[in-house]
């Protein structure tokens, strides 16, 4: 059985990281196949839909470039309403939530980071995960409450400094505990698991489990 494949280009725009292409969750009619959101190194976040038997890309928003701050990595929440919140980073150390229409709902700057953000979670509503070539932090904010005014308060839960370079970063949910751990992938296949007060190093290529508290 031969199957034929063509390529087709439905948008084009500047040079990427990884992680900075986020499909987005829309409740929307069947016309609608594929909505997502991308960044560049422009500093220009797009958000677009591609409709069901057609090239045309439907532009949801653009926002304008900004050579000074590329994006190098975003993530798509849900909030408490199941609305779309798109969470961007932009080095070296912003980051930037916008929902839907484009419309900015919150900037944080954080100034003490001594590495530019590569690595980018969210947990909403108060949590943010970043990962830098070789620094973790886990912050606390209010994103949930605000507007009216209210100013960002941002606490440092935690952080880690990598013997080795960090490759990626993700956020699993124990549904069974009710408690939320980070994962860090380093260079030489080293998982670094972060589970309350607790750290936790799972060296894959050794296959053991070393618990530091």
């Amino acid at each position: 059985m031969n199957i034929k494949l063509n390529r087709v280009d439905y948008l084009q725009v500047g040079l990427t990281f990884k992680n900075t292409l986020k499909l987005v969750n829309l409740k929307s009619s069947d016309k609608i196949t594929l909505s997502a959101v991308i960044g560049d190194h422009n500093g220009s976040v797009q958000c677009f839909n591609i409709k069901s038997e057609s090239v045309n890309v439907e532009t949801l928003f653009k926002t304008s470039p900004n050579a000074n701050s590329k994006v190098t990595s975003l993530q798509v929440v849900l909030n408490d309403t199941g609305s779309p919140k798109i969470i961007v980073a932009f080095a070296p150390s912003s980051i930037k939530g916008f929902n839907l229409k484009g419309k900015f709902f919150f900037h944080l700057d954080l100034n003490n980071l001594t590495e530019s953000i590569e690595h980018l979670q969210v947990k909403w509503p108060s949590n943010i995960f970043i990962g830098g070539q070789y620094i973790y932090n886990h912050y606390m904010v209010n994103l949930e409450n605000l507007g009216g005014g209210r100013e960002i308060v941002v606490q440092c839960k935690n952080f880690y400094v990598s013997p080795c370079k960090i490759t990626g970063l993700i956020v699993i949910q124990d549904h069974f505990n009710q408690t939320s751990g980070t994962l860090i992938y380093l260079h030489l296949d080293v998982f670094v698991s972060f589970c309350s007060f607790s750290l936790h190093c799972l060296v894959k290529f050794q296959y053991f489990l070393v618990k530091i508290d």
